[in-house]
């Protein structure tokens, strides 16, 4: 007999609010179960990396297995013995009906990575539900942009090749997998326009009840949108003191705490440029008309703040000067005090 009757796997993707989902769900465990008859699994909040790297043939390579200095196949086994059993351990004491688990990396599966997934978790679940929100184009791209400035990328860059959210490949391996009747696809726009927001509509897909989802749309929302002045700032301090190392380690002269306190910085949304966000669209009109042809959703097109003059009045050696100045500081907060009466 299976643990659970269902297994619902949210997979992001990513850029819609996934992580205001995933803190909603983490931090309201307890009501889930009692309430609503729903395991959020694990000790994660975010299912992403170690779902990954259990079942992602791309692992080794993956972001945040790089960083944390999983460079060889025998560490990276290690790993995943380790992830597995954690996991199994979760699995064989079921505490409700439906297993819950959400990832926005798990749309960058491949369709052999989905079956791994799938047949790791078929003894356990009778059936399986499969929930992904998408987003238009444009403002995804702009939102990922940011993200990607925030971790490293170079403004310049990014407006030269913009970020795609290439539906299609995403979702084609969960398809093959699980075929239509178990895949629920909706707009991010129109979602978060709902009562509850977003999270309040992601508890009503998965059958929480309204005081449960009152309280689960409470939680506050995580990943506010930068300013067009935190953005440049970060992108420039990217250019002359790049946060990683060539082998992908965090550079001993930046720290992460200055993401923090940059995107603090006031002033107007951040946007990529009219130019770029149209190279977007019209490289996204055929996933657009998949996605309307499939799933029957047609993404909503966001309001786009006022574009950007660039470069903005502040001077480039002002700019410089900033972004050096926050890093220093923040690596000034870090490093121990010298000794006395040196």
């Amino acid at each position: 007999m299976a643990a659970f009757k269902t297994v619902i796997l949210h997979i992001g993707i990513n850029k819609t609010g996934s992580t205001s989902i995933q803190d909603a769900l983490s931090e309201n465990a307890e009501a889930l179960r009692a309430e609503a008859d729903i395991q959020y699994a694990g000790n994660f909040a975010n299912h992403s990396v170690p779902l990954y790297t259990m079942f992602s043939e791309r692992a080794l390579s993956y972001h945040a297995n790089v960083r944390r200095g999983v460079t060889s196949g025998e560490r990276l086994q290690a790993l995943r013995t380790e992830l597995f059993e954690s996991y199994e351990a979760v699995l064989a004491e079921p505490k409700a009906g439906t297993l819950l688990l959400s990832g926005e990396d798990l749309s960058l599966l491949s369709e052999a990575a989905v079956s791994r997934l799938k047949a790791w978790l078929s003894p356990r679940a009778s059936e399986f539900r499969v929930i992904a929100y998408l987003r238009h184009p444009r403002p995804w791209s702009s939102s990922e942009a940011a993200q990607r400035i925030k971790g490293g990328a170079i403004l310049a860059e990014l407006e030269a090749n913009p970020p795609q959210p290439w539906f299609r490949r995403r979702l084609e391996p969960w398809l093959s997998n699980f075929g239509r009747g178990q895949i629920a696809v909706f707009d991010y726009s129109s979602a978060c326009r709902r009562p509850g927001g977003l999270v309040g509509h992601f508890a009503e897909r998965i059958g929480a009840g309204p005081a449960l989802r009152t309280g689960l749309a409470a939680q506050p929302a995580t990943n506010i949108r930068l300013s067009e002045e935190a953005v440049l700032l970060m992108s420039r301090l990217n250019e002359i003191r790049p946060l990683f190392t060539e082998g992908g380690q965090m550079s001993p002269r930046r720290h992460l705490r200055e993401r923090k306190v940059m995107a603090e910085v006031q002033g107007a949304p951040f946007s990529l440029s009219r130019q770029a966000l149209d190279k977007v669209e019209a490289e996204s009109r055929d996933d657009l008309e998949w996605v309307r042809d499939t799933f029957g959703v047609t993404l909503e097109a966001e309001p786009e703040p006022p574009q950007p003059e660039r470069p903005i009045r502040i001077t480039e050696e002002a700019l410089e000067s900033i972004a050096i100045l926050i890093s220093d500081l923040i690596l000034m907060q870090k490093r121990p005090p010298p000794p006395s009466g040196s």
